[in-house]
C-alpha cells in the first residue's frame, strides 16, 4: 500500500540507485556496468533503471536517441520507513479523563447514544434488532467483551 502511495521504494530500485551512486562519474554510467554490479542481464538492469528514472531517482544524461544511456544520480531516495507507523511506537493519545476508560484509549459509542432523530425514520427494529426492546445489536456485547479482553 505504501509503495502505491509513493512512500517507499522497492528494494530493486534501491539496489539499482546504489549501483549508479557507486559507479557514476561526471559522464554517467551505462546499463551494462550497472548490470555487472547487480549480477543481472542488461535488459533487467535497463528495466530497473527505467523504474528508478520514473521515480526521479536516476536520470539519463544521454541526449541523443539510439545511443546507450549514461545514467546519473537523480533525486534522493526517501527513507525506508513505511506509510503507517508501527503499532508499538504509538502512544495512547486519549487520557482516561477524556474517555472514561481506565488506562485511557478509545471507546465505541453505543448505537443509540446521541441519536436524536434517525434519518428516514430508521429505528433499531428496522435495522434487524431491537424487536425485544433492546436498543443494541445482539453481537455488541461480544465485541465489547472481546475488546476488553484484548488489553
Amino acid at each position: 500500500m505504501s509503495a502505491a502511495a509513493g512512500q517507499t521504494v522497492p528494494d530493486t530500485v534501491r539496489e539499482t540507485v546504489d549501483a549508479v551512486v557507486r559507479l557514476a562519474g561526471s559522464e554517467g554510467v551505462t546499463a551494462v556496468a550497472v548490470a555487472e554490479v547487480l549480477k543481472v542481464d542488461k535488459s533487467a538492469a535497463s528495466r530497473r533503471l527505467a523504474v528508478a528514472r520514473a521515480g526521479g531517482y536516476v536520470k539519463n544524461l544521454e541526449e541523443h536517441r539510439g545511443r546507450p544511456g549514461r545514467w546519473a544520480v537523480g533525486d534522493p531516495l526517501p527513507g525506508a520507513e513505511g506509510l503507517l507507523p508501527v503499532a508499538h511506537t504509538l502512544g495512547n493519545p486519549l487520557p482516561p479523563e477524556t474517555t472514561g476508560v481506565e488506562g485511557g484509549g478509545c471507546t465505541v459509542a453505543r448505537l443509540s447514544e446521541g441519536v436524536e432523530n434517525a434519518p428516514d425514520g430508521a429505528t433499531p427494529a428496522s435495522a434487524g434488532y431491537g424487536a425485544s426492546g433492546d436498543d443494541e445489536p445482539p453481537w455488541l456485547d461480544d465485541v465489547v467483551g472481546y475488546l476488553d479482553g484484548a488489553e
